[in-house]
């Protein structure tokens, strides 16, 4: 993320190895919410069953980056979908 330049756009960056769990569990979910204090927070995320479903059962908003590789047909959970990543402008 840094040789990117792409760290900067974020406040925090939670890693699951780091936290020693992996999405879906909530233990990541909080450890993400934990380092940002904010009154609501947000996971965009490409796969429903570990970031949409997990996110959404910790409390999070959640925007769903549906791509040709999805499985889940069933979209019950995320608050909003997309079909590009640009089109998060308009979640703002």
């Amino acid at each position: 993320m840094t040789h990117t330049g792409l760290r900067e756009l974020f406040d925090a960056v939670v890693v699951s190895s780091d936290v020693g769990v992996h999405k879906p569990d909530s233990r990541l979910f909080r450890a993400a919410q934990n380092r940002l204090d904010a009154d609501t927070h947000v996971m965009v995320g490409d796969s429903y069953d570990s970031d949409i479903v997990g996110a959404h059962e910790s409390g999070f908003e959640t925007i769903h980056l549906r791509t040709d590789e999805e499985t889940t047909t069933e979209n019950t959970v995320a608050d909003h979908t997309i079909e590009r990543i640009a089109a998060l402008d308009s979640h703002r």
